[in-house]
């Protein structure tokens, strides 16, 4: 069983030394269990428990090590940006876009005119959108600053349009936003401008504005609109951030 255990390690490309320490615990337990129990079935029964038990935690750590840590195959620059960077399940293109086309040329997708504005609690939104939206990755260091939820009805009561909106922050600089509608882009729209990135077969526009450092991505997964927008923090940041959306 041990042996076993041993092999099944080295496999999932587990730290050495998580599987020499976990090893000495399995021989002590067992040890200790042939010391107080003689019914020669149950000490096997046992370690095999422990053994399984132990196997899902070291899936569960090698999981996490992949989905943070080793998402990012090209080499990135410190305090600079890379415009093609290859991903597990992907690719992303950081399209090049100026602070004046940022301001022109985006196609801005705003709430219908002729609606009531509607505020909803986050859990009646969340039931709507059919799924819970969060920042499963955050940065060290940032706070939620600002929530927001907006729903626009016409006279008949059916809904037109939403939006769901966050902000964190971690100074007076560093700023991190979410914008997320039912079935469409939230706020506005890249499409035409930024070359298609891919995470998962999900196509994403992703623009770079050099002079705001500031990253932002659109995407739409399971009939839910993303628009995430980033100040001051590093592109690695940014794609882990992202990231966070697919897992």
């Amino acid at each position: 069983m041990l042996e076993k255990y041993k092999s099944a390690m080295k496999k999932m490309d587990i730290p050495k030394e998580l599987i020499e320490k976990t090893s000495e615990k399995m021989i002590q337990q067992q040890k200790l269990l042939e010391q107080t129990n003689r019914n020669k079935k149950k000490p096997y029964l046992y370690l095999s428990f422990a053994c399984s038990f132990i196997l899902i935690i070291a899936i569960f750590y090698t999981i996490h090590n992949k989905s943070n840590d080793s998402i990012i195959l090209t080499e990135l620059i410190p305090n600079g940006t890379i415009q093609t960077v290859n991903v597990n399940d992907g690719i992303l293109y950081f399209n090049n876009l100026s602070e004046e086309a940022d301001n022109i040329k985006v196609n801005q997708n705003f709430g219908i005119p002729d609606s009531l504005k509607k505020e909803w609690t986050k859990e009646e939104y969340m039931s709507y959108l059919g799924k819970k939206i969060e920042l499963s990755y955050l940065p060290d260091g940032f706070i939620m600053e600002k929530e927001s939820i907006h729903v626009y009805k016409n006279k008949e009561g059916i809904i037109k349009s939403d939006e769901y909106y966050a902000a964190y922050t971690a100074n007076e600089n560093q700023r991190i936003e979410l914008s997320v509608r039912k079935g469409k882009l939230p706020s506005k729209s890249y499409q035409g401008l930024a070359k298609e990135s891919e995470i998962k077969q999900t196509k994403l526009s992703i623009v770079y504005i050099e002079g705001l450092n500031s990253y932002q991505a659109q995407f739409l997964l399971d009939d839910i609109g993303y628009y995430l927008s980033v100040e001051n923090i590093t592109q690695e940041e940014f794609i882990k951030i992202l990231y966070s959306f697919f897992y």
